[in-house]
């Protein structure tokens, strides 16, 4: 299926994008070493060779919810007490203004176990943490984790302020941490959603440790993988490679791709399997057993019950995406009977035997259909309903691992309940919420993160969510004119494009909890299908519109040039961000 010049194209997109989803990804230098006080009162203080003139202090937490009085002196003897630390917001850096002289700095535990991990104290003026001539332990207990030691260990590391490039953003918060306590067979605070997504972010934190690149990298390399996945379902779908490459080309570009797979959590590993589930079910499709066999076309089925499984086991969205399946598949069935009954009227032709290609091949259709459809109707509800539970149980082997009562199997079950009952109750405001038909026209795109008070004046940097215009506006056109021409038509292609799309937004629609534009992610690969689908059909009707898809691809770039510091991060001027590129009221 696929050619030399399919390979080529494919490595060069997805080098292309993985040069720009790796950089500025986040760093790997940040404190990991902590102290974790178990008793309240405990104290220590830091000597800073003379007095300074103090203006800010800078900490690093971990897991807990701690909290710090500081204090600050002269002479050891008079202290005054001046600021608090608390542990709201982990895994980043928070600091806090002191604005005072000291030469001494207290740190007395109000509220312990909590992870404290580096502590930074700035004097005016400066961007280099104030070196610590001596710590001394004034009153600390050995019931703790670590020692006060530790909070300054790795200095090097100190920033005077907070970036996405050294904590946490967003829902990072949620599923990050919670990778960190499936490492370490703690209570699991992210439920809402099943293990197997931050099992993956898991992995990335186990590999290159608990820092921003380590809980990020393995969603980008899903967010890399898609490219080429995306490819090949294009090229199966339209048979062109030069479609096929527009298919991985929109995706490339899309900003809600970059930047849902540049953040630790589970929605892109939830597209990356949908958009795998229905390649191999259009595979399965495909593969006629009466021309191929039956294990080819098997073995597609089982591949798309594989990737339905272990999406299934990532998000939930991957269940509704699976209705589609479900459609696709009996209509494949059926299609198939439609074959066999074809074929039992040919050969009660009298000129049947005349033509003994055809009387072989109906035949062998006749012989072997129901047969086959008894083994694939089998094999389907093993790779779509046993597999499935079974992964989906085995997601929660970590949560079944951490120690005490309340982790046992039904325990399991009942988190399902839990999570179910979460899901369909939740009533919750935020400043970002967007219902389902805002999505297409990206109404009310979501600020992931914004940073400005580190910043000179009239500086911004942010990352929002939020789609390509090019690719939302027109794939949402497309998308309906995808269901008009394939309704004169009877195109299966278009039937295929619009079942998915329909599918993965269709369930939104009857959702009465708060929404986020983030939940149209699953529906992108299905307006890029739509996009290509209306340009191959333009395209056959006149060979010369090719020049319109040209310079449409080129709109898709320059559009994501231009929007790439806003979803990026980049530093940027205040009058760019919200004057140049804001086009409604809700951006």
């Amino acid at each position: 299926m696929l050619k030399k010049k399919d390979y080529i194209l494919i490595f060069l997109l997805t080098l292309i994008y993985s040069v720009i989803a790796l950089f500025n990804l986040g760093t790997t230098k940040v404190p990991e070493s902590f102290w974790k006080p178990k008793v309240l009162g405990e104290t220590f203080y830091v000597d800073l060779g003379e007095d300074k003139e103090l203006e800010k202090i800078s900490y690093f937490v971990g897991l807990g919810d701690g909290t710090y009085n500081v204090s600050f002196s002269t002479d050891k003897v008079n202290w005054q007490h001046r600021t608090a630390m608390d542990q709201h917001k982990i895994f980043r850096w928070t600091t806090v203004d002191v604005d005072t002289k000291a030469r001494y700095v207290k740190f007395t535990v109000i509220k312990p176990d909590g992870m404290l991990n580096e502590i930074g104290i700035f004097a005016k003026g400066e961007d280099k943490p104030l070196p610590i001539v001596e710590l001394i332990e004034e009153k600390v207990s050995e019931k703790g984790q670590g020692s006060p030691q530790l909070v300054f260990d790795e200095q090097q590391y100190v920033q005077k302020e907070r970036s996405f490039l050294t904590g946490m953003y967003f829902d990072e918060l949620y599923h990050g941490r919670t990778a960190y306590e499936m490492l370490y067979k703690l209570e699991h605070y992210e439920w809402t959603h099943p293990p197997l997504g931050k099992i993956f972010i898991a992995l990335g934190v186990a590999i290159f440790g608990m820092n921003p690149f380590g809980w990020r990298i393995i969603g980008t390399l899903f967010g890399i993988a898609m490219i080429p996945c995306i490819y090949i379902l294009g090229k199966r779908l339209f048979k062109r490679t030069g479609f096929a490459f527009l298919t991985a080309f929109l995706l490339t570009f899309d900003f809600m791709h970059f930047t849902q797979t540049r953040i630790a959590t589970v929605d892109g590993y939830a597209v990356f399997f949908i958009i795998l589930m229905y390649y191999f079910m259009l595979k399965f499709i495909e593969t006629k057993p009466s021309k191929a066999g039956l294990k080819k076309s098997i073995t597609a089925l089982g591949l798309s019950g594989l990737f339905f499984a272990l999406g299934a086991a990532t998000k939930w969205i991957c269940i509704y995406a699976a209705v589609g399946l479900a459609i696709l598949f009996f209509k494949e069935i059926y299609d198939r009977y439609k074959e066999y009954k074809k074929a039992v009227e040919y050969l009660k032709l009298e000129i049947a035997e005349e033509n003994m290609d055809e009387y072989e091949a109906c035949s062998n259709i006749k012989a072997n259909f129901k047969k086959q459809t008894v083994k694939t109707i089998g094999w389907a509800v093993l790779f779509f309903i046993v597999i499935p539970v079974t992964v989906y149980i085995a997601s929660y082997i970590p949560f079944m691992m951490i120690p005490g009562p309340g982790h046992g199997l039904i325990d399991v079950f009942k988190v399902q309940v839990r999570m179910f009952s979460y899901h369909n109750e939740l009533v919750a405001t935020h400043p970002y919420a967007s219902p389902w038909y805002e999505w297409p026209i990206i109404l009310r795109p979501m600020w992931y993160y914004y940073g400005k008070d580190y910043l000179p004046a009239g500086k911004m940097s942010s990352i929002v969510a939020m789609g390509n215009p090019a690719v939302w506006w027109l794939g949402s056109l497309a998308f309906i004119a995808v269901i008009i021409i394939g309704l004169k038509k009877k195109d299966k292609v278009a039937f295929f494009i619009v079942l998915g799309g329909l599918s993965n937004y269709l369930p939104w629609v009857m959702v009465s909890r708060i929404t986020f534009i983030y939940h149209f992610f699953a529906s992108v690969p299905f307006i890029i299908l739509s996009i290509v689908y209306v340009a191959a059909h333009l395209y056959e009707k006149k060979k010369s519109r090719r020049y319109y898809i040209y310079g449409y691809m080129v709109l898709v770039v320059a559009l994501f040039i231009l929007f790439y510091p806003t979803i990026s991060g980049t530093v940027v001027n205040e009058s760019y961000g919200f004057g140049f590129l804001k086009m409604f009221e809700g951006w």
